[in-house]
């Protein structure tokens, strides 16, 4: 519907830190009139309006937002093992943070956890891939 419709109007309500690139602010419609031309689907509200298009919808978008966190997570791991080789103890010692066994300990952690979620990103992907290459008759 045209954005000037008297009663429709967008609040800016997302946070956009870290991900500029994306908005989702929320749409509002007070006392407006929306034309039925305007008008292409009506769901009743919360779970009971998840219809099979909407599942599939959503079945396609999150494995793609998943992606997106873990890039940000594999950054960010990047970033500390970048820091804790450079890094020196409080207590004085001359060597980085990095030879410290709890430091290597937790990056460890967090590697084993990055990779079993890029296994999990892939897999879903592929099962996606061949489930969209079924021939439906």
């Amino acid at each position: 519907m045209p954005r000037d419709t008297p009663g429709y109007h967008i609040e800016e309500t997302w946070d956009t830190l870290g991900m500029r690139a994306t908005r989702s602010d929320d749409t509002v419609l007070e006392g407006a009139f929306v034309p039925d031309k305007y008008i292409v689907r009506v769901r009743p509200p919360g779970f009971a309006g998840a219809d099979a298009f909407i599942l599939t919808m959503f079945a396609r978008a999150e494995p793609l937002f998943a992606n997106i966190y873990l890039g940000i997570a594999e950054r960010a791991r990047d970033l500390v093992i970048a820091r804790v080789k450079q890094k020196t103890s409080v207590a004085g010692r001359t060597r980085a943070i990095a030879y410290h066994p709890e430091v290597q300990h937790r990056i460890a952690e967090v590697a084993v956890s990055i990779r079993q979620t890029r296994w999990l990103c892939t897999r879903s992907m592929a099962s996606q891939r061949s489930a969209s290459s079924v021939r439906r008759e």
